[in-house]
């Protein structure tokens, strides 16, 4: 299922702390430190939305790395997955042909991985900060067995221990305001300087034009090889500026082109997988020219391309492109009411977004620091930014503007030097054994019980998969609830006769035989239903759509819906199509359907809820 929105849960505390008004006096870093660290935790806020992630440094001294002092803490306190800012780039991975160097980013890895938290692998592929021994003065042929055996060697080593890797960054020009005719004519390729890209360069130099060859062909063979040596990873295109309209829809147009060449790749093992299966928005904004519905422009049409959006790069600066400015206090207010209208936004999509990563911790160890762009200042102190992330409706609204009433939040928040955790929520009264399921399915279950049509045999082990036997009961229960008809009356109705003729070796149980005198269900194998055997997401479609049509809700829609691992015209588009439009059933990320997943008991349960 797609990842579930449940409201935010600090922010009933937020407001009963902001209304006491107890000032502080002006804290030191390790004041700052000591309070930060006592703040509600961004990912727990946003648990069930989308992964919060910052950065880690070092790149040559270990030790001087933000794993490796008091920082650490706070990080994890606050995000749950961390990104190399410069230890995992190509200058730094191998400076001469043959050699490649690992231990900072191992280091690195091992420390955060330690700590529980995901680790994204940044980058492969850039025109800047690489090797010269990569491309410089390359044929097209030389270049493409560099970047083959940099690849192969470089995802391989970490292969297994990142969720993601950004594979190619930054390929395409700084602006590009109007839509190209063609994706490559947006490519960096060569000019002035910053526009300069060496990889198109050397692709460029020996490309055959009558086949079509180009110097954008680096890009296609960048996914390819990455997906051959690590095939566990997301592979993700990056890019900033890409709320840009044209930079927006080149974009977004080479990731369709080239998943679409990669399903006729006789290289792909996995049909039903996207090639560029993410795309990461840097989102490197500045406070006088940032306009949030170019933001959600550009979510919308990235995940019309079927692949999976990161925010990778996060920080709003005092300034724009020509100039920083000095952070006053209304112009911290305003970076604040930024932060809070993307975040309002990115939960509005939070379904297509997989995280949000910002590019640093403190002010003062910024790559923009003279902006002072993030969330926390140099001093460790929470800004105004922290708040809106934490509570954006709760800042749109005025509740954090006061700095006392900030002080007071950061006052109150103190305790015990590692906070005790949020304590888990209280089984309801009213259905046994709920903490048996996760979270975002309590209200689900809650209200089924309510509604009358949760069977007794399934009040517990919610997160257990369901059984073809089990799922007919909680449907025949749906139906009589839904329907107030009994087994017989519906049989009846729908003119069939009583089912005396209709057994099976394995059951006799009057669900099932009801059930299937109704064509909702039949056996496995003649004579015999399977009544403990597993059951699947095809088969939960197959058997929702034909329920449906029993009780007349059935709306045909013979639009493919469009699920990136299903060949509509082969699999029952009928039943593709009513769950994908209907949204009883929803995808799993990258679009894609998974007909062959276990089907759980909260899931089951949950999609007969949406059906009324």
């Amino acid at each position: 299922m797609t990842k579930q929105k449940p409201a935010l849960r600090v922010a009933a505390i937020l407001l009963a702390i902001a209304l006491t008004t107890v000032s502080l006096p002006l804290a030191s870093a390790s004041d700052g430190m000591a309070k930060s660290l006592q703040l509600p935790s961004l990912h727990e806020i946003y648990k069930g939305h989308f992964l919060v992630g910052n950065i880690f440094s070092g790149s040559s001294d270990y030790t001087k790395s933000n794993v490796a002092d008091r920082r650490f803490d706070l990080l994890k306190r606050h995000f749950n997955v961390l990104t190399g800012e410069n230890a995992m780039k190509p200058q730094y991975m191998s400076t001469s042909k043959g050699s490649y160097s690992f231990g900072t980013a191992d280091k690195m890895i091992e420390t955060v991985s330690g700590a529980g938290i995901d680790v994204i692998g940044h980058t492969l592929v850039w025109h800047s900060q690489s090797a010269v021994w990569l491309n410089q003065g390359a044929t097209r042929a030389q270049a493409k067995a560099n970047l083959e055996d940099y690849i192969n060697t470089v995802a391989k080593h970490f292969a297994g221990k990142l969720t993601s890797w950004d594979v190619v960054n930054e390929a395409f020009e700084t602006g590009v305001n109007s839509v190209p005719a063609n994706w490559r004519d947006a490519l960096r390729k060569g000019g002035n300087t910053y526009e300069h890209s060496r990889w198109y360069e050397a692709y460029e130099n020996g490309a055959d034009k009558a086949k079509g060859e180009s110097g954008a062909d680096y890009i296609y063979d960048a996914f390819v090889f990455a997906r051959l040596a690590d095939p566990g990873a997301i592979l993700y295109y990056n890019d900033f500026n890409e709320e840009y309209s044209g930079k927006r829809e080149a974009i977004a147009r080479m990731t369709e082109e080239l998943n679409a060449q990669w399903k006729t790749d006789s290289r792909n093992t996995e049909p039903g997988r996207l090639l560029i299966e993410g795309l990461g928005m840097q989102s490197h904004f500045w406070t006088s020219a940032l306009n949030v519905n170019n933001v959600e422009a550009t979510i919308k049409r990235f995940a019309q391309t079927g692949a999976i959006i990161s925010v990778t790069e996060l920080d709003i600066p005092a300034g724009r492109w020509d100039g920083y400015i000095a952070l006053t206090e209304e112009e911290e207010k305003k970076q604040a009411r930024l932060y809070a209208q993307l975040f309002q936004l990115y939960q509005k999509y939070s379904e297509h977004i997989e995280r949000v990563t910002f590019w640093g911790l403190e002010d003062t160890a910024s790559w923009r620091r003279q902006g002072n762009p993030l969330l926390f200042d140099g001093s460790f102190n929470a800004k105004h930014a922290f708040y809106a992330v934490a509570d954006p409706d709760g800042y749109l609204a005025g509740r954090y503007n006061d700095p006392k009433t900030r002080d007071a939040l950061l006052q109150e928040a103190l305790g015990p030097s590692k906070p005790e955790p949020e304590p888990e929520p209280e089984p309801s009264a009213e259905v046994p054994n709920l903490t048996t399921a996760d979270g975002w399915a309590h209200d689900h279950i809650q209200q089924a019980y309510s509604k009358g049509f949760l069977p007794a045999t399934l009040q517990n082990n919610y997160k257990a998969d369901i059984t073809r036997g089990e799922f007919v009961t909680l449907a025949l229960s749906w139906l009589r609830t839904h329907t107030k008809m009994t087994n017989a009356e519906l049989l009846a109705k729908h003119g069939k006769p009583e089912h005396a003729d209709r057994t099976f070796t394995d059951t006799s149980d009057d669900d099932v035989l009801t059930a299937a005198r109704l064509d909702i269900t039949a056996g496995t194998t003649p004579g015999v239903f399977g009544v403990n055997t597993r059951f699947d997401r095809e088969q939960a479609a197959i058997m929702l759509m034909k329920i449906c049509r029993i009780v007349g809700t059935f709306k045909e829609d013979t639009s493919d819906f469009g699920f990136t691992d299903i060949d509509a015209a082969q699999w029952l588009p009928d039943a593709l199509n009513y769950v994908g439009h209907s949204e009883v059933m929803s995808g799993k990320l990258g679009g894609r359907f998974a007909p062959k997943d276990n089907f759980q008991r909260q899931e089951s349960i949950i999609v007969f809820n949406k059906m009324g």
